[in-house]
This record gives structure tokens, sequence and C-alpha cells, in this order.
């Protein structure tokens, strides 16, 4: 079995200094999830 841990410290980092509802936050989820979404369609056409 295989696993990967991947840690995002800028989501911490804004909700503290920004707060959990700050338009700040929302915008650092939403580029994450691309980035996710990035990273999980290379992860499939690399290794499958």
């Amino acid at each position: 079995t295989d696993f990967l841990s991947v840690s995002f410290s800028p989501t911490d980092y804004i909700g503290h200094a920004f707060g959990p509802l700050a338009v700040e936050t929302e915008d650092t989820y939403l580029r994450l999830d691309k980035e996710i979404a990035h990273f999980i369609d290379f992860v499939e056409t690399e290794i499958g």
C-alpha cells in the first residue's frame, strides 16, 4: 500500500490571519482545489 501526505501551509496561515469566512480564505481554498486537480490529473496520466 502506498501513502502520500501533502501539507498546504498557506490555507492555515491565511485562515488564521483573515478568519475562516474571509474572501482571502475562500480564494486560497479555490486555488488549492485547482492545484489538487492538476496534481491528480498528473498522477493519473503518469502513473495510472
